[in-house]
């Protein structure tokens, strides 16, 4: 492949910059080596010119997991390559993080030849492009590490910081060998003061269509694989709403497996199965608009759904109080959300569908609370997360309806009925109270002022990402890097208050799924995050430069979290949201990233959020009050 014009540089360089793409001087060595932050990428065709930077820096909490990457370019034929771990020794103490918690990954070289639009700014290359990232020692087993004279290679590498490290600084040194060529690496991992929870507070529904799974896994597949697939993404702090099939297949199998997801602080979101009925609204009810029903008609079916619903939440109710008798303080309720109907159009039966179904939930769910009264008064916890039991719906539409209007006319869209002052009325009950639009709406600040009014109102907001264009975060193969990694960052600034994500797993029997990404006419990639672990011997699946980017803004949003835990127990009227704005708002407008966007620069804020973090946690809330001052008012 010829050189390209342009280089990719959309993250940091740590101590260096990128200043056009003409070739380094090749004449002093074979091998050219580059340190990576987790957020930059290079095509492998594109021609390096910036100064070589033979070493790994990491920095980051206690309990989390750290990213860097190396690349090399030599102008020989690589016949073979490897990256070994070493330990890591605190300096001035005799702490160690030990070789088997660093995790090395060749980065595969994925082929986007129908790149989606980005922006007027930016437009992305057809070429090859780093993505699979499977383990080095999978990797060679494949005779996969040959590397084409003058192209590069990244290798991505994770440490995994134990929860009880001592802060610091931490020092080592790995090996990387290329041909016969081995090269020293120094590393440095800074530890703050500082611990990522267990629990992960930014609730996500990254969807797994398991249908699909077998036509990448093939003969890989066993009665273990979807289950392993649904706790990989457990290791990514994110969460699949789907629950594996065997255990969808009644309300008792359901049952006994949410016992433990319910206590699972991995685990922020479960659909209820409503496979019975999941149709019975659409047909029967939707068309009544077009005269189909009579209204006694309609309203027998409504009664008929609405008692489906009530059988089904009274086995969660009477497992859970069962379970509260025994002394446990489980909640069944607190994750639960019903996921009906997915992106109905405007005007559409499918729309109403959804409204009926709210209505008809929102029945049910009020004849409950009168007939447990008694054991929801001695678990008012319990009573609250079962009233916020709701449907989830993505759609674009927020728009109010009048009072006026007939609650089976189309034009209100997915809003809530409003009394004759423009509030909301709760006790029609028929419209969405558990908003998931798509992200690229965000991008309007009338928009986003419709979200705060509808929250202030008490419901919820999370945003959906399927096929948006960049620069607004896509997870497409050619994003740009921080395009990925800001969405938490702009979630948390907005308040939008979880994440939902069509598939993880969309593969094909009609194409490779490690060759060709494209199935339609967006970008490379949507839909698909993970890679079969079948190609190399794998009973898990193989993450992706995609996925890791999302874990990381995962492990971002904690600091914002911890952040406003902090400041509330200050007297300081700043908010941790008014200072992740003000630190965002150097990287993106409204849910645009700026493509001019610096990865050093982005870094340094991450930094200096953890820096403000830890001068709380070590007692100095004064110091970190001033800081964060200091940054407000810059």
């Amino acid at each position: 492949m010829n050189k390209r014009n342009g280089c990719l540089f959309l993250a940091a360089l740590l101590a260096f910059s990128v200043s056009g793409c003409k070739g380094a001087d090749s004449g002093k060595d074979d091998l050219r080596i580059y340190g990576l932050l987790p957020t930059e990428k290079y095509m492998r065709d594109a021609e390096i010119a910036r100064e070589e930077k033979s070493e790994l820096s990491f920095a980051g909490m206690k309990n989390e997991t750290h990213s860097s990457q190396l690349m090399f370019t030599s102008d020989k034929k690589v016949n073979g390559f490897d990256l070994t771990g070493g330990e890591l020794v605190l300096e001035g103490g005799t702490a160690k993080i030990d070789a088997s918690r660093i995790d090395i990954y060749a980065e595969k070289y994925i082929e986007i030849y129908n790149p989606y639009y980005q922006s007027d700014s930016y437009l992305s290359d057809a070429g090859w492009y780093p993505d699979a990232l499977v383990p080095i020692d999978r990797y060679k087993a494949r005779s996969e590490d040959r590397v084409n004279s003058g192209e590069n290679q990244a290798l991505w590498v994770d440490v995994r910081v134990p929860g009880d490290a001592a802060a610091g600084i931490y020092k080592g040194t790995f090996t990387l060998t290329v041909n016969q060529t081995k090269k020293a690496i120094p590393v440095t991992l800074k530890v703050y003061d500082v611990t990522l929870p267990e629990e992960v507070h930014n609730p996500t529904a990254f969807d797994i269509w398991y249908q699909n799974i077998a036509y990448g896994e093939g003969n890989n597949m066993d009665e273990g694989t979807y289950e392993r697939y649904f706790e990989y993404l457990w290791t990514k702090r994110l969460n699949c709403e789907t629950l594996p099939p065997a255990y969808t297949k009644s309300m008792a199998s359901w049952l006994d497996y949410i016992e433990a997801l319910a206590v699972n602080p991995k685990v922020t979101a479960y659909r209820i199965p409503i496979a019975p009925f999941v149709n019975i609204v659409q047909d029967k009810i939707a068309p009544a608009v077009k005269g189909k029903y009579t209204e006694a008609e309609i309203n027998a079916e409504k009664v008929r759904i609405k008692n489906e619903l009530k059988v089904q939440l009274k086995q969660i109710l009477d497992r859970n109080f069962a379970l509260r008798g025994e002394g446990s303080d489980i909640d069944l309720c607190d994750k639960a959300l019903y996921y009906y109907e997915d992106e109905p159009p405007l005007g559409s039966a499918r729309m109403q569908s959804v409204r009926v179904f709210c209505e008809v939930l929102n029945a049910a769910k009020k004849e409950l609370l009168a007939e447990y009264a008694a054991q929801f008064a001695a678990n008012p916890d319990l009573k609250a997360s079962f009233e916020d039991i709701h449907e989830i719906c993505p759609s674009l539409y927020m728009q109010p309806k009048s009072a006026s209007e007939d609650i089976y006319d189309y034009g209100g869209g997915l809003f809530v009925s409003v009394n004759e002052d423009g509030t909301p009325d709760y006790d029609l009950s028929d419209g969405l109270r558990f908003w998931c639009p798509e992200m690229y709406k965000f991008d309007s600040a009338e928009f986003r002022a419709t979200v705060r009014a509808r929250q202030a109102y008490g419901e919820k907001v999370w945003w959906y990402l399927c096929v948006s264009n960049t620069p607004r975060p896509s997870y497409y193969v050619e994003s740009l890097p921080l395009n990925i990694r800001m969405q938490q960052w702009m979630q948390y600034d907005y308040n939008v208050e979880g994440i939902l994500y069509w598939d993880v797993a969309h593969y094909s029997a009609e194409r490779d799924n490690y060759g060709d990404l494209h199935y339609n006419e967006y970008g490379g990639g949507d839909g698909i995050l993970l890679y079969p672990g079948e190609r190399y011997g794998m009973k898990i699946p193989v993450s992706s430069w995609r996925l890791e980017q999302i874990r990381l803004g995962q492990q971002d949003y904690e600091i914002f979290y911890l952040l406003g835990e902090e400041l509330e127990k200050t007297d300081s009227d700043i908010t941790a949201q008014q200072l992740v704005s003000a630190y965002g708002k150097n990287f993106y407008k409204g849910a645009t990233v700026s493509s001019e966007a610096d990865g050093q620069d982005f870094e340094n804020a991450r930094l200096r959020l953890l820096e403000i973090l830890e001068l709380f946690r070590t007692g100095k809330s004064d110091d970190a009050v001033k800081l964060i001052e200091k940054t407000i008012k810059e």
